[in-house]
């Protein structure tokens, strides 16, 4: 799934920024 507030592909349902 992409995540338009990160600009990047989700991996994983826990995928965040550190």
């Amino acid at each position: 799934v992409w995540d338009p507030i990160s600009g990047k592909l989700k991996k994983d349902l826990q995928y965040q920024a550190d």
